[in-house]
Protein backbone atom coordinates (compact mmCIF):
# COMPACT_ATOMS: atom_id res chain seq x y z
CA UNK A 1 0.00 0.00 0.00
CA UNK A 2 1.43 3.05 -1.04
CA UNK A 3 2.21 5.92 1.31
CA UNK A 4 -0.06 9.06 1.98
CA UNK A 5 -0.12 11.95 4.07
CA UNK A 6 -1.75 10.22 6.90
CA UNK A 7 0.05 8.09 9.09
CA UNK A 8 -1.10 4.71 8.61
CA UNK A 9 -2.18 2.36 11.90
CA UNK A 10 -0.85 -1.29 12.03
CA UNK A 11 -1.33 -4.10 14.27
CA UNK A 12 0.99 -7.40 14.34
CA UNK A 13 -0.12 -11.03 14.41
CA UNK A 14 1.02 -13.38 16.52
CA UNK A 15 3.13 -14.86 13.46
CA UNK A 16 4.70 -11.84 13.07
CA UNK A 17 2.65 -10.23 10.27
CA UNK A 18 2.08 -6.54 9.40
CA UNK A 19 -1.63 -5.54 9.05
CA UNK A 20 -2.52 -2.22 8.12
CA UNK A 21 -5.11 -1.24 10.16
CA UNK A 22 -8.55 -0.83 8.27
CA UNK A 23 -11.11 0.10 11.19
CA UNK A 24 -12.05 -1.01 14.67
CA UNK A 25 -15.09 -1.44 16.68
CA UNK A 26 -16.05 -2.52 20.05
CA UNK A 27 -16.17 -5.65 18.39
CA UNK A 28 -12.78 -6.22 17.43
CA UNK A 29 -10.38 -4.86 14.68
CA UNK A 30 -10.05 -5.73 10.78
CA UNK A 31 -6.64 -5.33 8.49
CA UNK A 32 -5.06 -6.37 5.43
CA UNK A 33 -1.76 -7.22 4.70
CA UNK A 34 0.04 -7.35 1.32
CA UNK A 35 2.23 -10.63 0.87
CA UNK A 36 3.11 -9.52 -2.27
CA UNK A 37 3.05 -11.58 -5.89
CA UNK A 38 -0.82 -9.66 -5.93
CA UNK A 39 -1.43 -11.57 -3.05
CA UNK A 40 -3.52 -10.13 0.38
CA UNK A 41 -4.62 -11.40 3.49
CA UNK A 42 -7.77 -9.83 5.18
CA UNK A 43 -7.97 -10.84 8.86
CA UNK A 44 -11.12 -9.90 11.52
CA UNK A 45 -9.82 -9.89 15.01
CA UNK A 46 -12.97 -10.13 17.60
CA UNK A 47 -12.32 -9.26 21.58
CA UNK A 48 -14.51 -12.25 22.71
CA UNK A 49 -16.38 -14.83 22.06
CA UNK A 50 -19.51 -12.92 22.64
CA UNK A 51 -18.10 -10.59 20.11
CA UNK A 52 -17.06 -13.33 17.39
CA UNK A 53 -20.65 -14.41 18.13
CA UNK A 54 -21.95 -11.56 16.92
CA UNK A 55 -19.83 -10.94 13.92
CA UNK A 56 -21.21 -14.14 13.03
CA UNK A 57 -24.79 -12.63 13.37
CA UNK A 58 -23.51 -10.08 11.34
CA UNK A 59 -22.05 -11.15 8.49
CA UNK A 60 -22.88 -15.08 8.28
CA UNK A 61 -20.44 -15.76 5.16
CA UNK A 62 -17.65 -14.75 7.65
CA UNK A 63 -17.86 -18.80 8.86
CA UNK A 64 -16.49 -19.20 5.44
CA UNK A 65 -12.89 -17.79 6.15
CA UNK A 66 -10.47 -19.79 7.73
CA UNK A 67 -9.43 -19.85 11.39
CA UNK A 68 -5.93 -20.80 12.21
CA UNK A 69 -7.63 -21.47 16.11
CA UNK A 70 -11.28 -22.16 16.63
CA UNK A 71 -10.74 -20.53 20.29
CA UNK A 72 -9.06 -17.43 19.47
CA UNK A 73 -12.13 -15.72 17.51
CA UNK A 74 -9.61 -14.81 14.68
CA UNK A 75 -10.53 -14.96 10.74
CA UNK A 76 -9.03 -14.43 7.55
CA UNK A 77 -9.12 -14.83 3.78
CA UNK A 78 -6.15 -14.96 1.18
CA UNK A 79 -7.72 -12.60 -1.65
CA UNK A 80 -5.66 -13.13 -5.02
CA UNK A 81 -6.16 -9.19 -5.89
CA UNK A 82 -4.90 -8.08 -9.81
CA UNK A 83 -7.09 -5.00 -10.35
CA UNK A 84 -5.16 -2.46 -8.15
CA UNK A 85 -6.34 1.34 -8.18
CA UNK A 86 -4.10 3.79 -9.95
CA UNK A 87 -4.19 6.09 -6.69
CA UNK A 88 -2.38 2.97 -4.33
CA UNK A 89 -5.75 1.71 -2.67
CA UNK A 90 -6.13 -1.75 -2.42
CA UNK A 91 -8.15 -3.79 -5.68
CA UNK A 92 -11.49 -4.52 -5.86
CA UNK A 93 -11.24 -7.99 -4.75
CA UNK A 94 -9.53 -7.10 -1.20
CA UNK A 95 -12.42 -4.03 -0.77
CA UNK A 96 -15.24 -6.44 -1.46
CA UNK A 97 -13.74 -8.77 1.60
CA UNK A 98 -13.27 -5.85 3.87
CA UNK A 99 -16.54 -5.21 2.91
CA UNK A 100 -17.83 -8.65 4.22
CA UNK A 101 -15.51 -8.05 7.57
CA UNK A 102 -16.97 -4.67 8.59
CA UNK A 103 -20.73 -5.35 8.30
CA UNK A 104 -19.58 -8.36 10.59
CA UNK A 105 -18.04 -5.79 12.75
CA UNK A 106 -20.95 -3.28 12.47
CA UNK A 107 -19.84 -0.86 10.45
CA UNK A 108 -22.05 -0.22 7.39
CA UNK A 109 -21.29 0.45 3.70
CA UNK A 110 -21.20 4.43 4.81
CA UNK A 111 -18.34 3.41 7.76
CA UNK A 112 -21.40 4.15 10.34
CA UNK A 113 -22.02 2.44 13.50
CA UNK A 114 -25.41 0.55 13.14
CA UNK A 115 -28.07 3.02 14.92
CA UNK A 116 -28.40 2.26 18.80
CA UNK A 117 -32.31 2.57 18.68
CA UNK A 118 -32.04 -0.24 16.09
CA UNK A 119 -30.37 -2.45 18.57
CA UNK A 120 -33.04 -1.00 21.69
CA UNK A 121 -35.98 -2.49 18.76
CA UNK A 122 -34.52 -5.46 18.55
CA UNK A 123 -34.12 -5.70 22.91
CA UNK A 124 -37.69 -5.06 22.95
CA UNK A 125 -38.93 -7.57 20.38
CA UNK A 126 -36.72 -10.55 22.13
CA UNK A 127 -39.04 -9.81 25.38
CA UNK A 128 -41.72 -11.68 23.86
CA UNK A 129 -39.51 -13.93 22.74
CA UNK A 130 -38.01 -14.93 26.20
CA UNK A 131 -41.68 -15.09 27.95
CA UNK A 132 -42.33 -17.46 25.34
CA UNK A 133 -39.02 -19.44 26.19
CA UNK A 134 -40.29 -19.49 29.56
CA UNK A 135 -43.32 -21.28 29.19
CA UNK A 136 -41.88 -24.24 26.94
CA UNK A 137 -39.78 -26.66 27.53
CA UNK A 138 -36.43 -26.97 25.32
CA UNK A 139 -34.49 -30.65 24.72
CA UNK A 140 -31.07 -28.68 24.98
CA UNK A 141 -31.16 -29.04 28.44
CA UNK A 142 -29.58 -27.65 30.82
CA UNK A 143 -30.67 -24.61 29.29
CA UNK A 144 -33.79 -23.14 29.27
CA UNK A 145 -33.41 -21.39 26.12
CA UNK A 146 -34.08 -21.93 22.41
CA UNK A 147 -30.64 -21.82 20.42
CA UNK A 148 -32.20 -18.60 18.66
CA UNK A 149 -33.21 -16.62 22.06
CA UNK A 150 -29.68 -17.77 23.01
CA UNK A 151 -28.47 -16.45 20.09
CA UNK A 152 -29.99 -12.93 20.28
CA UNK A 153 -28.66 -12.12 23.66
CA UNK A 154 -25.63 -12.68 23.01
CA UNK A 155 -26.13 -10.09 20.90
CA UNK A 156 -27.36 -7.82 22.71
CA UNK A 157 -24.86 -8.49 25.40
CA UNK A 158 -22.31 -7.36 22.59
CA UNK A 159 -24.05 -4.47 21.69
CA UNK A 160 -24.34 -3.43 25.42
CA UNK A 161 -27.67 -3.16 25.68
CA UNK A 162 -30.39 -3.08 28.24
CA UNK A 163 -29.46 -6.60 29.69
CA UNK A 164 -29.46 -7.98 33.66
CA UNK A 165 -27.52 -10.64 33.53
CA UNK A 166 -25.91 -10.97 36.69
CA UNK A 167 -22.16 -10.07 35.78
CA UNK A 168 -22.48 -6.39 37.38
CA UNK A 169 -21.62 -6.11 41.28
CA UNK A 170 -23.63 -3.83 43.25
CA UNK A 171 -22.22 -2.62 46.61
CA UNK A 172 -24.36 -2.79 49.22
CA UNK A 173 -22.71 -1.96 52.54
CA UNK A 174 -20.06 -4.16 52.74
CA UNK A 175 -21.57 -6.82 50.68
CA UNK A 176 -21.15 -7.41 47.09
CA UNK A 177 -24.43 -8.67 45.42
CA UNK A 178 -24.86 -9.55 41.47
CA UNK A 179 -28.54 -8.77 40.75
CA UNK A 180 -30.08 -10.33 37.25
CA UNK A 181 -32.94 -10.56 35.70
CA UNK A 182 -34.87 -13.76 34.58
CA UNK A 183 -35.68 -12.86 30.78
CA UNK A 184 -31.48 -12.33 30.27
CA UNK A 185 -30.13 -14.97 32.22
CA UNK A 186 -28.63 -18.18 30.98
CA UNK A 187 -27.21 -21.10 32.51
CA UNK A 188 -23.60 -19.75 32.75
CA UNK A 189 -25.04 -16.82 34.49
CA UNK A 190 -26.31 -18.87 37.91
CA UNK A 191 -23.17 -20.64 37.99
CA UNK A 192 -21.03 -17.38 38.57
CA UNK A 193 -22.76 -17.24 42.24
CA UNK A 194 -23.26 -19.23 45.23
CA UNK A 195 -26.95 -18.38 46.19
CA UNK A 196 -29.62 -17.06 43.69
CA UNK A 197 -32.68 -15.46 45.13
CA UNK A 198 -35.65 -15.99 43.13
CA UNK A 199 -38.06 -13.44 43.29
CA UNK A 200 -40.37 -14.62 40.79
CA UNK A 201 -41.10 -17.78 41.15
CA UNK A 202 -41.79 -19.90 37.80
CA UNK A 203 -41.48 -16.86 35.61
CA UNK A 204 -38.46 -16.21 36.92
CA UNK A 205 -36.81 -19.27 36.11
CA UNK A 206 -38.18 -22.48 35.92
CA UNK A 207 -37.93 -24.62 39.30
CA UNK A 208 -36.31 -27.42 37.45
CA UNK A 209 -33.26 -25.76 36.59
CA UNK A 210 -32.73 -24.08 40.10
CA UNK A 211 -32.85 -27.48 41.77
CA UNK A 212 -28.60 -27.83 41.28
CA UNK A 213 -28.43 -24.68 42.66
CA UNK A 214 -28.29 -23.16 46.35
CA UNK A 215 -31.64 -21.03 46.30
CA UNK A 216 -33.72 -18.56 48.13
CA UNK A 217 -37.19 -18.51 46.69
CA UNK A 218 -39.28 -15.62 47.96
CA UNK A 219 -41.98 -14.96 45.54
CA UNK A 220 -43.24 -11.39 45.05
CA UNK A 221 -46.21 -10.36 42.72
CA UNK A 222 -45.09 -8.48 40.00
CA UNK A 223 -46.18 -4.91 39.93
CA UNK A 224 -47.63 -5.90 43.30
CA UNK A 225 -47.67 -4.95 46.99
CA UNK A 226 -44.71 -6.25 49.71
CA UNK A 227 -45.58 -9.01 52.52
CA UNK A 228 -45.75 -8.08 55.83
CA UNK A 229 -43.05 -10.45 56.33
CA UNK A 230 -40.65 -8.88 53.83
CA UNK A 231 -38.40 -6.93 56.77
CA UNK A 232 -37.83 -10.65 58.23
CA UNK A 233 -37.35 -12.66 55.32
CA UNK A 234 -34.02 -10.14 54.31
CA UNK A 235 -32.62 -10.01 57.89
CA UNK A 236 -33.04 -13.60 59.15
CA UNK A 237 -32.49 -15.32 55.64
CA UNK A 238 -30.52 -12.84 53.82
CA UNK A 239 -28.44 -10.93 55.88
CA UNK A 240 -26.40 -13.77 57.25
CA UNK A 241 -25.91 -15.48 53.85
CA UNK A 242 -24.18 -11.76 52.85
CA UNK A 243 -22.31 -11.83 56.23
CA UNK A 244 -20.57 -15.73 56.01
CA UNK A 245 -19.12 -14.32 52.76
CA UNK A 246 -21.33 -15.50 50.14
CA UNK A 247 -22.32 -13.78 46.72
CA UNK A 248 -25.95 -13.53 45.98
CA UNK A 249 -28.13 -12.94 43.12
CA UNK A 250 -31.14 -11.88 43.60
CA UNK A 251 -33.57 -11.41 40.07
CA UNK A 252 -37.31 -11.19 39.38
CA UNK A 253 -38.24 -11.27 35.46
CA UNK A 254 -36.79 -8.34 34.29
CA UNK A 255 -34.99 -7.00 36.90
CA UNK A 256 -36.47 -3.75 37.82
CA UNK A 257 -39.35 -3.68 40.14
CA UNK A 258 -38.91 -6.50 42.25
CA UNK A 259 -35.51 -7.13 42.04
CA UNK A 260 -34.58 -3.20 42.87
CA UNK A 261 -37.00 -3.66 45.97
CA UNK A 262 -34.86 -6.21 47.25
CA UNK A 263 -31.40 -4.22 46.61
CA UNK A 264 -33.20 -0.78 47.97
CA UNK A 265 -34.56 -2.84 51.00
CA UNK A 266 -30.94 -4.15 51.38
CA UNK A 267 -29.63 -0.22 51.49
CA UNK A 268 -32.11 0.83 53.84
CA UNK A 269 -31.70 -1.86 56.68
CA UNK A 270 -27.20 -1.90 56.04
CA UNK A 271 -26.92 1.67 55.08
CA UNK A 272 -28.84 3.79 57.76
CA UNK A 273 -27.14 7.05 56.72
CA UNK A 274 -28.71 6.84 53.11
CA UNK A 275 -31.80 9.46 52.96
CA UNK A 276 -33.14 7.71 49.53
CA UNK A 277 -32.80 4.00 49.13
CA UNK A 278 -34.00 4.60 45.57
CA UNK A 279 -32.08 6.97 44.06
CA UNK A 280 -29.02 5.08 45.47
CA UNK A 281 -30.04 1.86 44.03
CA UNK A 282 -31.10 3.93 40.68
CA UNK A 283 -27.44 5.45 40.78
CA UNK A 284 -26.10 2.05 41.58
CA UNK A 285 -27.86 -0.44 39.49
CA UNK A 286 -30.27 0.82 37.10
CA UNK A 287 -32.39 3.64 36.48
CA UNK A 288 -35.42 1.65 36.12
CA UNK A 289 -35.25 0.05 39.94
CA UNK A 290 -38.66 -0.18 41.99
CA UNK A 291 -41.59 0.50 39.48
CA UNK A 292 -44.78 0.87 42.06
CA UNK A 293 -45.41 3.55 45.17
CA UNK A 294 -46.31 -0.18 46.92
CA UNK A 295 -42.70 -0.97 47.03
CA UNK A 296 -41.16 2.16 47.53
CA UNK A 297 -43.62 2.04 50.94
CA UNK A 298 -42.31 -1.17 51.83
CA UNK A 299 -38.63 0.41 51.07
CA UNK A 300 -39.32 3.17 53.25
CA UNK A 301 -40.76 1.97 56.10
CA UNK A 302 -37.61 0.46 56.81
CA UNK A 303 -36.16 3.59 57.51
CA UNK A 304 -38.87 4.80 59.32
CA UNK A 305 -39.15 7.77 56.56
CA UNK A 306 -42.37 8.97 54.70
CA UNK A 307 -42.06 8.01 51.01
CA UNK A 308 -40.65 11.54 49.33
CA UNK A 309 -43.32 13.43 47.19
CA UNK A 310 -41.20 12.93 43.91
CA UNK A 311 -42.37 9.58 44.28
CA UNK A 312 -46.41 10.43 44.29
CA UNK A 313 -45.97 12.99 41.72
CA UNK A 314 -44.04 14.54 39.09
CA UNK A 315 -41.60 12.82 36.22
CA UNK A 316 -40.43 10.49 38.99
CA UNK A 317 -43.60 9.42 40.26
CA UNK A 318 -44.35 5.47 40.09
CA UNK A 319 -46.95 3.81 39.75
CA UNK A 320 -49.67 2.83 42.12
Amino acid sequence: MSSTDKEVRVFTAPGGTVYAMECETSLGRLGVADLGNEKYRVRLEANSSEAAALALINEPNLAKWSQPKLDNYRYSLEVQGTNKASNGKWPSEVKMALLLAKRALGVSIQDAPPVEAQAKDLARALTALRRRDMSKSHPEAPSWRSKFVMDQLIYLRAAKQHVHHGQKPVQIGPYIVRPGAGLDLIWEDLETVDVLVNLAGERGIPGDYLKDFESIDYELVDFGGIPADWEEFLKVQILPVLKVGKLIMPFCEGGHGRTGTFLASLIAIVEADVEDPIAAIRERYCDRAVETLEQAEAIFALTGKPVPAKYMFGPERLIR
